[in-house]
């Protein structure tokens, strides 16, 4: 059963395959676990989708990745910290992640400087941005 999150990309991208959209969520995720100075968001994600449709890629492989990493990727030292080898292990890790419960986290976890994390922290705290009675929707790490 597909996710939400490919469902949503699917919906916002025409044309995409349905097993590259759920590719594409899950190396997001995987990416987004990674140390990178700025993470991909739900607007990079789009547009690295919409671009692989447009190169007509029905899966994702880790020479296409490497060379479409610019459009999901704003910085230049993020682009070069994944070579070939990171990139066909986060690949990997997906494949082997779309065996098993096919549950990803959307949207991505935050990353909030020290000048805002009180501020998330405060927006946090509101029922609006709850998962569960103890979780937040927002996960916030220093």
């Amino acid at each position: 059963m597909p996710s939400a999150n490919s469902r949503f990309v699917r919906a916002k991208v025409p044309g995409i395959a349905k097993k590259l959209s759920e590719q594409v969520v899950a190396f997001v995720q995987a990416l987004r676990k990674e140390d990178l100075f700025k993470s991909p968001g739900v607007a990079e994600t789009l547009d690295w989708a919409s671009a692989l449709t447009e190169l007509d890629v029905v899966a994702l492989d880790p020479a296409t990745v490497s060379d479409t990493l610019g459009v999901l990727l704003k910085y230049q030292d993020d682009i070069t910290r994944l070579d070939g080898t990171k990139v066909k292990a986060l690949l990997d890790e997906v494949q082997v992640g779309a065996k098993g419960s096919g549950v990803i986290a959307w949207p991505h976890p935050k990353v909030a400087s020290p000048k805002t994390f009180s501020t998330l922290r405060a927006r946090c705290e509101q029922p609006a941005f709850r998962v569960g009675p103890e979780r937040c929707s927002m996960r916030l790490r220093r």
